[in-house]
């Protein structure tokens, strides 16, 4: 299984991926993908990967992340931002779990949960 970690800051996914191990182990059927911004792979194909994190800190990523919410209903997404989810359901992003940026192990602990992943914790 993959959990896809996107956005433009390679310091900002390498933070949530910490999270994420702190809470997952050394699982080694979780295999982690970063994937940045301005990067030729940053599209990843929704099904190749399990569940993904998108970091959104800027205007590259935020325009970024009007495709993400396109992959579908069936992929679990966490959103990572400082915008406020207020702004980003205004400008019609319906999002599926946000995180405040920097998340804390707790908020991811609680995203892995909400994308079904907790079995692997």
């Amino acid at each position: 299984m993959q959990i896809a970690i996107l956005g433009s800051r390679r310091g900002m996914r390498e933070e949530v991926e910490r999270h994420i191990r702190g809470c997952l182990g050394e699982n080694g059927s979780i295999i982690l993908r970063h994937y940045g911004v301005g990067e030729p792979k940053y599209n990843p194909a929704p099904a190749d990967i399990a569940a993904a994190f998108f970091i959104v800190d800027d205007g590259q990523s935020l325009e970024a992340l009007k495709k993400i919410v396109d992959w579908g209903d069936d992929l679990p997404v966490a959103i990572v931002s400082d915008y406020k989810r207020s702004f980003l359901d205004n400008i019609g992003l319906k999002l599926k779990h946000y995180l405040p940026l920097p998340p804390t192990g707790q908020d991811v602990r609680e995203a892995l949960r909400w994308m079904g992943l907790e079995t692997y914790m």
